[in-house]
């Protein structure tokens, strides 16, 4: 049993992987990619895994994870919001987005908007709640948390800047060094 520090300052008890959601999706990952398997109760690399590793092909490893995460992980499955699975589907006209608007900081709810006027109908999925607020705001928020957050910051694609607004925080990126190099644009 373990505890961890939650951002609400309270200590959370930790007796299980169900308890980390983010623990069981990388394990989910991994497993699903061919990477790791679990025998007799006990996690160990597969043999692709080890011939990754032990091979220093860390290139063909980030290739492997980013492409089984851009095509057969659901975003959705580690949060509440809606489905909106167009914020998965459209990660190659999201990446472009930042692209062009993310070189200098910019924030969420900029990146946001863009993506909900190329995708309008999205709109229609939310339902707004006392809890989210409006349509826009929902959308908004899952788009920073799937994409920009679960997705581009933890493959180093964006630089991830906490910035307060009046009693609200608000996300702000850019784009880093590694996205510039990873991609090469034909438009």
């Amino acid at each position: 049993v373990y505890e961890l520090y939650d951002s609400g300052s309270k200590y959370r008890t930790i007796s299980r992987e169900d308890d980390v959601p983010m623990l069981s999706s990388h394990r989910f990952i991994l497993t699903r990619a061919g990477l790791i398997k679990k025998y007799r109760n006990t996690f160990s690399l597969t043999r692709l895994g080890k011939q990754m590793l032990t091979a220093g092909n860390h290139y063909e490893l980030y290739g492997l994870l980013f492409q089984f995460v851009l095509e057969k992980f659901d975003w959705g499955s580690m949060d509440h919001y809606q489905n909106f699975r167009i914020i998965q589907d459209a990660a190659i006209f999201n990446l472009l987005i930042l692209k062009k608007k993310a070189k200098k900081i910019t924030n969420a709810r900029n990146l946001g908007t863009i993506f909900i006027e190329a995708f309008p109908d999205i709109l229609m999925e939310a339902e707004e709640s006392a809890r989210w607020g409006l349509p826009d705001d929902i959308v908004m928020h899952c788009f920073d948390l799937r994409f920009l957050e679960r997705f581009c910051a933890s493959f180093g694609l964006v630089e991830e800047i906490k910035a307060g607004l009046g009693k609200r925080l608000e996300n702000q990126y850019r784009i880093t060094p590694l996205f510039k190099t990873l991609f090469k644009w034909r438009i």
